[in-house]
């Protein structure tokens, strides 16, 4: 071999080995002088505890590890600083890396934010879902955490647990509350708190405005859709109060399996109902025709006093609104009077007066049979102008 070659290989296998032992002695030298400043913490000097916190500041999250192992030091006055200082630096790294994260300097993977990758498969990533996602880091940080974990079991326990503690607070934050959301879309079948927290956080403020028509009213109405999809149906009338009072108009398909199964309560019908009613087309009516002959009374208060209603009502209502014909043509009302647009899961309507309701059903059932059926050939009057043109 080139002698040259020879020497030149050694000395650059010389000049790593040199380098890497200096970065080892650098990493070793740095451990201690953090050690140092740890042990300093307890130091009956004012000016040497206050060198010791600078040091550690500005080592930053490489003094992490080094906190940690000193949280059970022997000193009380070193743990307690140990401590405060640890959440202070994990504080302020999570803080620079959602700032890198909002100024699109990296994205939320290469940041390490939990929960990033499965957030962004559900709601998109742009301006507005970053800012969405910082605000739940901020307020549910240890939280988010479970986000990338496998263990639905835990998820579920921790995330229900959580969210019973949360269904005692009077102001919902917007952060706690997509949090919350986005987790029970990772959980399998969300459990009674998890879901009973979301059903009252959604009617509180400023939850409820920014659901209605806040700048996150996108992100939040798309997570809320995305959990109506696999709440268990016992708990159906809070899902499709939800989708009727946020406009989710996805929640007419679970209406439609709701009303298709067995048994359903009278109260669970009617809200099911309700929301065919606000979003559902032509293709519902059949649906709602099952229903004509369902009978079961419930009360409702109309023209200043309660009065009985049925379920069989509340499908003709739907059916009206769906044709959009008058409900004055058919003698019903609904209190408050309001427009298709407007209506709400707990909608009074009914009769003027009950013996209205049979002539009404008769009326539905002639409109039904001279609506004109759709035409499977080209109409007449196209085929005569086709070949006059010839």
């Amino acid at each position: 071999m080139n002698t040259s070659l020879v020497w030149t290989i050694g000395i650059a296998a010389s000049l790593l080995v040199i380098s890497v032992s200096a970065v080892a002695q650098d990493a070793t030298e740095e451990n201690l002088t953090l050690q140092g400043a740890v042990e300093s913490l307890g130091d009956p000097s004012f000016s040497a505890r206050r060198r010791a916190v600078v040091t550690i500041r500005e080592a930053g999250m490489k003094s992490e590890k080094m906190l940690v192992e000193n949280l059970r030091h022997p000193s009380l006055e070193v743990r307690l600083k140990v401590a405060e200082l640890l959440s202070e630096i994990r504080r302020n790294d999570l803080q620079r890396r959602i700032e890198d994260l909002l100024a699109f300097r990296a994205d939320g993977e290469a940041l390490e934010l939990p929960g990033w990758t499965k957030y962004v498969d559900l709601v998109g990533d742009d301006k507005l879902t970053r800012q969405l996602f910082a605000e739940m880091l901020k307020d549910e940080y240890s939280m988010m955490l479970l986000a990338d974990g496998d263990d639905n079991a835990e998820l579920s326990a921790k995330l229900g647990e959580a969210a019973r503690n949360q269904n005692n607070q009077q102001v919902a934050n917007v952060g706690t509350y997509a949090a919350y959301l986005f987790l029970a879309c990772l959980e399998d079948g969300s459990e009674g708190n998890l879901i009973s927290y979301i059903y009252t956080a959604s009617h509180r403020q400023p939850v409820n405005m920014e659901l209605k028509q806040g700048a996150y009213l996108k992100p939040l109405h798309t997570l809320l859709e995305v959990f109506m999809e696999d709440v268990d149906q016992r708990y159906v009338t809070l899902v499709l109060n939800l989708a009727v009072e946020f406009n989710l108009k996805s929640g007419t398909k679970f209406a439609t399996t709701f009303l298709e199964s067995s048994n359903p309560s009278d109260y669970q019908t009617r809200v099911a109902i309700m929301c065919l009613a606000k979003f559902g087309d032509e293709s519902h009516l059949p649906i709602l025709a099952k229903l004509f002959e369902d009978k079961r009374a419930f009360r409702v208060f109309l023209n200043g006093k309660q009065r009985d209603s049925q379920v069989r009502d509340y499908a003709l209502l739907a059916s009206l609104y769906i044709t959009e014909q008058p409900l004055q043509a058919y003698n019903m009302q609904t209190y408050p009077d309001v427009d298709r647009k407007n209506i709400n899961g707990s909608l009074n309507a009914g009769f003027v007066k009950d013996e209205h309701r049979e002539p009404a059903f008769e009326k539905w059932a002639k409109y039904r049979k001279t609506e004109p059926e759709e035409a499977d050939e080209t109409p007449e009057a196209e085929l005569k102008a086709s070949s006059d043109g010839e």
